[in-house]
């Protein structure tokens, strides 16, 4: 009986912090759609596709970007003892320290934006980083569902 509980809190705890990396994995997509939509938009001049216009896209990447940068500050708070670890130099993830790398770039590059609003220089490198996360992302993504090894 004792046991049962443990496990079945356990398993309930389990699934609130796989609701929380689903919600962020789901913001991910998102936010990559969004940006790669964006990215062609400006390629190409298209002012819409898939009938909606540019603001609406750029407002949807904002948000979920907004929701996935919500959901990220507990995940990482949650691997924070890995994160103390990473200039140790016991062997690390390549791949998640080039993730976390490529993040916080894509972050002060959105900084940078908000501040040099129409900045093309710092547009390519935003969208360039952004590539950049958005694989190895993916990467860690499919490690963690252990769809990868």
């Amino acid at each position: 009986m004792i046991v049962n509980d443990k496990n079945q809190r356990n398993f309930s705890q389990n699934k609130k912090r796989r609701i929380g990396t689903d919600i962020l994995f789901g913001a991910f997509v998102l936010v990559a759609i969004s940006g790669f939509i964006l990215l062609y938009m400006k390629m190409t001049s298209d002012s819409v596709v898939l009938m909606i216009n540019q603001w609406w896209w750029a407002f949807i990447h904002r948000m979920s970007a907004l929701l996935a940068l919500i959901f990220t500050m507990p995940h990482v708070y949650k691997h924070r003892k890995w994160y103390k670890k990473v200039f140790t130099p016991k062997p690390k993830s390549k791949i998640t320290v080039i993730l976390s790398i490529s993040f916080a770039i894509t972050l002060l590059t959105i900084i940078v934006l908000a501040v040099k609003r129409d900045s093309v220089s710092w547009e390519i490198v935003h969208s360039l980083v952004g590539f950049i996360a958005v694989a190895f992302i993916i990467i860690h993504a499919l490690k963690r569902y252990h769809i990868i090894k």
